[in-house]
């Protein structure tokens, strides 16, 4: 059987996709890892979460990934706050923030091959048009992708 595959390119200032072993420190693998891929092409075409891991699971869905430009990784600093419980520490007089060290990717471009037996159209549509459902974005949410 033959196969038809939507090819696109994406991009970003930053990307950070977080290692899931990686509990304690916020270590970001170098390319996005197919969960990513799958929430970026989710995202694009409006799925949900958890149905666009299931719609683009290892029977369905096939992903490809080229790197365009060579992988320039950082780190930058980011402020976080607790947002649960602050009473304790008003309490206590302790300081709610704190600043964890994130590793990110610089400048990441990719080319992304996709193939599904059913929306693959229609992400070549939606590309095409230059639309997105949600914002695509490079792993966090505030490292927005462009195509």
């Amino acid at each position: 059987m033959r196969r038809k595959f939507v090819v696109f390119d994406v991009a970003g200032d930053l990307a950070h996709f977080r290692r899931q072993y990686a509990i304690t420190t916020a270590l970001s693998y170098a390319i996005p890892p197919r969960t990513a891929l799958c929430g970026l092409v989710g995202a694009v075409l409006g799925l949900p979460k958890n149905e666009a891991l299931a719609d683009f699971g290892d029977d369905n869905a096939i992903f490809g990934l080229q790197i365009i430009r060579p992988v320039k990784t950082g780190h930058v600093s980011i402020n976080l706050v607790q947002t649960k419980d602050n009473k304790w520490f008003r309490l206590k007089g302790e300081n709610p923030r704190t600043t964890v060290r994130y590793e990110v990717v610089r400048d990441p471009a990719f080319r992304v091959m996709f193939s599904h037996p059913t929306l693959a159209l229609e992400l070549a549509e939606t590309l095409r048009n230059g639309e997105s459902v949600y914002t695509p974005c490079l792993g966090l949410a505030w490292m927005i992708a462009w195509f």
